[in-house]
């Protein structure tokens, strides 16, 4: 499994890092627009609500993605591909749930 960790400290930790600052800053821009579009705390929650309903719901998509990857990439390492090729296929699916999350989200 030392290939696997390879992979997931090269290719997927910079991507989860870029990632985590890309959905803070979304959250941090919902959080504004609520506020500036509620005149009343009530109408502030619902807005929240309602977007911690789409985070929560993409993170549990994005958590079964992630977990796919890891087979299909156990599964990679274990055929005898190369680094690369399985590098390649980390890098690709993690940019690809990554990308398709924060659209659930914004």
């Amino acid at each position: 499994m030392a290939d696997l960790e390879k992979i997931g400290q090269e290719v997927i930790m910079p991507q989860l890092v870029d990632f985590t600052q890309k959905l803070q800053n979304i959250l941090q821009a919902q959080e504004q627009t609520c506020f500036n579009e509620s005149k009343d705390a009530d109408i502030f929650v619902k807005c929240m609500l309602k977007n911690k309903k789409k985070v929560q719901k993409g993170q549990n998509t994005f958590d079964l993605q992630a977990l796919f990857l890891r087979n299909q990439i156990v599964s990679c390492i274990e055929s005898k591909q190369s680094q690369a090729n399985c590098s390649d296929l980390a890098k690709k699916g993690i940019e690809s749930y990554i990308s398709q999350y924060l659209k659930r989200v914004n």
